[in-house]
């Protein structure tokens, strides 16, 4: 209603005035709740009211620059595992505003991981076992990698596989651990030394050949790791025969070849084997005797023979009885009998081989006669006629 001066009213139209409420946000959200270091992540509110709206999102207390729209994205860039707040404040068109509830998304470090190696030597066929330990992160991916090559199938935590390689080698391994959020990192090296298998420089027997009963030393020279020693003859282990050097006894009926190796093994059970050598055994020589005659004058001279067979007959020594012969040290020996009555005499020889094996002779019998004596002289009869027939009679012994 409005007055003048003259008392005079009017009164006008009705006008109205209306209050709007504040904006309502219906929803506040993050397009994913977690992710890598270096990410981003998207925005969105939904809000209604009285239209347009404007926006300004925050992280914790600070403006985002430059995010002023209903969805915006986020670009984060962290050094270690973060979580990140957002929040948005909504203004109407009469500058009422209103903050949303907040929003968060973390980012997570990368996996952390170790490896070994479970043996970290072996023989040049052999299985390693490789290990991851990650911490930090679950539900990883696995690749091994020798070298720059990845591993076929190679793909989770522990993996084992077979070398075969023809010397030693140095094997280097590491693994790629990748989390779920495509964060990948990569271990240090772990190796695998393959070792050669042993080798022997030298067997040999000392003495290669002797008598059936002998001792025999067999040695060889060999190199590797920690090596053991076996030594066999033909396919049989000799009990007790585990050293570089050994002595072997052989006792043999008859002649024999004994063939001896040695399997070397080191640490890792790589066996080698060496090439074979030999023991011959001998028989002991045989040996006969014969004289040129068994019986004579007591004056005779007799020839002793010795027939002998054996391996490298060395020496003879003739014997009368048990009593050697001073010098008759000859297959062949005369020996001078000069008795005084009638004797035999008993000869035999004992020969000896290079192996120092010996033989004696049956015995051979010389004997030697004394003169023959007259004991009686006759003649009948022992007077007559000048033509006459005379029995002559004679007693000898």
């Amino acid at each position: 209603m409005v007055s003048d001066i003259y008392g005079q009213t009017a009164t006008s139209s009705d006008v109205t005035y209306t209050t709007v409420s504040f904006p309502t946000i219906t929803s506040v959200s993050a397009s994913e709740s977690d992710g890598a270091l270096t990410s981003s992540v998207d925005l969105s509110v939904t809000a209604t009211g009285a239209s347009p709206f404007t926006y300004q999102w925050y992280e914790g207390s600070s403006i985002l620059s430059g995010k002023t729209s209903a969805s915006v994205t986020v670009n984060v860039s962290d050094s270690s595992a973060t979580m990140h707040t957002y929040t948005v404040i909504v203004k109407d068109k009469y500058n009422q505003a209103v903050t949303s509830s907040s929003v968060t998304y973390t980012t997570h470090s990368f996996p952390v991981v170790s490896v070994s190696a479970s043996p970290t030597e072996g023989a040049l066929i052999s299985t390693v076992t490789l290990t991851a330990d990650v911490s930090s992160a679950s539900n990883v991916t696995y690749q091994w990698y020798e070298g720059t090559s990845a591993i076929e199938g190679a793909t989770t935590s522990e993996v084992s596989f077979t070398v075969n390689d023809e010397t030693a080698t140095i094997h280097t391994y590491h693994v790629v651990v990748t989390d779920v959020y495509d964060q990948s990192v990569t271990s240090t090296n772990v190796n695998y030394s393959t070792v050669n298998r042993p080798v022997i420089s030298s067997v040999s027997a000392s003495p290669t050949e002797g008598g059936l009963e002998n001792t025999i030393t067999l040695t060889t020279s060999a190199t590797g790791l920690d090596v053991t020693y076996q030594w066999y003859e033909g396919s049989t282990a000799l009990t007790g025969k585990t050293s570089s050097t050994v002595t072997v006894s052989v006792s043999d009926i008859t002649s024999t070849l004994h063939t001896y190796h040695v399997d070397v093994k080191d640490k890792y059970n790589q066996t080698v084997t060496s090439s074979n050598v030999t023991y011959q055994s001998y028989p002991l020589p045989t040996v006969s005797v014969t004289a040129n005659k068994t019986d004579g004058a007591l004056s005779s001279t007799v020839q002793l023979s010795a027939s002998v067979s054996g391996h490298g007959i060395t020496s003879y020594q003739w014997y009368e009885g048990s009593s050697a012969i001073s010098g008759a040290t000859t297959q062949h020996y005369d020996i001078q009998i000069d008795d005084e009555e009638t004797t035999s005499h008993v000869y035999h020889v004992v020969v000896t081989d290079k192996y120092d094996q010996r033989a004696t002779s049956d015995n051979v019998t010389f004997k030697s006669y004394g003169a023959p004596e007259i004991s009686a002289i006759s003649a009948t009869p022992n007077e007559g006629a000048l033509v006459n027939t005379v029995n002559l009679s004679v007693t000898a012994q």
